[in-house]
């Protein structure tokens, strides 16, 4: 994956380390999860650069698959 290097940067979840949390870009139907995002411009740079469908939101994603699941950001 071309944005790899991002994944040094995201917050892994604290209940199960193979999740972590960040900016998720991903089009709802049919279903495709790009990538994760440190950064929440970065996400919204990469939706726009994929064009109409695709989406940013703050979410957790199970790394080595295609799972992404919408949560609240909490700032800690």
């Amino acid at each position: 994956m071309e944005f790899q290097w991002l994944f040094r940067e995201l917050q892994v979840d604290p209940n199960d380390n193979d999740w972590v949390k960040g900016w998720g870009v991903f089009r709802n139907s049919p279903w495709h999860f790009v990538a994760m995002f440190n950064s929440e411009s970065v996400a919204d740079s990469e939706a726009i650069r994929l064009g109409g469908d695709y989406i940013v939101s703050w979410g957790a994603h199970k790394l080595g698959t295609n799972q992404f699941i919408v949560t609240e950001k909490f700032d800690s």
